[in-house]
């Protein structure tokens, strides 16, 4: 095995072509894990970093792609803080199923590619955060790996809720609670029936900054109204980002922003991706105005039926543990961090900040 780095916007480019033909003969997550998510990430979010994207070869082959930067954050004021993480991840945003690409015939060396990737880089980190990954990576193997030390390390899960979807709307229907079913029926013909409104959807480009705009009014609208603030949506960089990736992936078809509109204005507006066999639940928002008219489990509803139509298996609802997701999805699928922490002085500061004075502190406290 050869591992090499990627350290340039230029080298980020020329690795374009190569990059395409190995997802595609990976198991890695087709959208999440594609060139253009990692390119426009990097040009939104690259000034805050250091590129350090690792290459692994066998005999000239190229099998493995460990999408990774390095940026730095302050502890204690008087501490710089060297992170690792994956490209994608960092800042405000941060999308599931991340990690590397390793070529399906070497998909069983993929925890160890993994380990030998951060490995690799040991000299520039103090803190690894491989968050919301597709594949789980056992933390003793990562150990093994780390020649250095490592002063702490862990791993977590997170639940992603998921729908398993049926052949047709009235199957799907049929695995939901009666009393959900109801409410999704009779909603619906209040809004398309008795209200006039239209289930729309963003085709052209030419339309995509005033569906951009209404998404982020509407989603900033409805967390003002629950009294949180404004969940998304909130920094230039973020906007800027999906924007973006909305140009992307419209072009690509791959994008889903659908809406209701009422009178020629829409009212509510979910962001989706899809690769074919799975549609992803992004983002969304709604006019509080017609919350009685359930706008958000009407457009849910509608999306999830259209996703069947296009011959989808699963509606995933993406991050985020909420009632209304788990009344319309049953199913559950796990994402993984792992966390490492080196053994320098700021991964000591670090740890002793965020790691083992909050476990002291909430002993006492117990």
């Amino acid at each position: 095995m050869q591992f090499s780095t990627v350290t340039t916007d230029r080298e980020l480019l020329r690795l374009e072509q190569d990059w395409r033909i190995l997802l595609a003969n990976s198991s890695a997550n087709a959208l999440f894990s594609s060139f253009e998510l990692a390119d426009i990430f990097w040009r939104v979010f690259g000034a805050r970093g250091k590129l350090r994207i690792v290459c692994v070869h066998r005999n000239s082959q190229l099998i493995g792609i460990f999408p990774l930067y390095l940026s730095q954050r302050r502890v204690m004021k008087y501490f710089n803080l060297r992170v690792l993480q994956w490209v994608g991840t960092g800042g405000d945003t941060s999308p599931d199923y991340l990690g590397g690409i390793v070529h399906a015939d070497y998909d069983d060396q993929h925890e160890a590619l993994c380990g030998q990737a951060v490995n690799f880089l040991q000299d520039e980190w103090d803190l690894c955060e491989l968050r919301d990954m597709q594949q789980r990576i056992d933390i003793d193997d990562l150990r093994k790996v780390c020649q250095s030390g490592l002063l702490f390390a862990d791993n977590t899960e997170r639940p992603i809720i998921l729908a398993e979807l049926s052949t047709d709307w009235d199957s799907y229907l049929a695995k939901l609670s009666s009393n959900r079913r109801q409410q999704i029926r009779r909603a619906r013909r209040k809004a398309f029936d008795k209200e006039g409104i239209q289930l729309d959807r963003l085709t052209s480009a030419e339309q995509l900054q005033h569906w951009f705009d209404s998404l982020v009014e509407l989603h900033h609208k409805r967390w003002q109204q629950k009294g949180e603030g404004e969940h998304a949506f909130k920094t230039t960089n973020y906007n800027d980002f999906h924007r973006t990736l909305m140009a992307s992936m419209l072009e690509g078809n791959a994008l889903r922003l659908w809406g209701l509109s009422k009178d020629g204005r829409l009212i509510a507006v979910l962001y989706c991706l899809t690769d074919g066999v799975t549609t992803y639940y992004y983002q969304g928002g709604f006019d509080t105005d017609y919350d009685e008219l359930k706008p958000g489990m009407v457009l849910m509803s509608c999306a999830i039926e259209e996703a069947i139509k296009e011959g989808c298996t699963h509606f995933n609802m993406m991050k985020g543990d909420y009632d209304f997701k788990r009344s319309l999805a049953k199913e559950e699928d796990r994402t993984f961090s792992v966390r490492l922490v080196r053994s320098t002085l700021s991964g000591f500061v670090y740890s002793l900040r965020f790691i083992f004075l909050p476990r002291v502190k909430s002993i006492f406290l117990k």
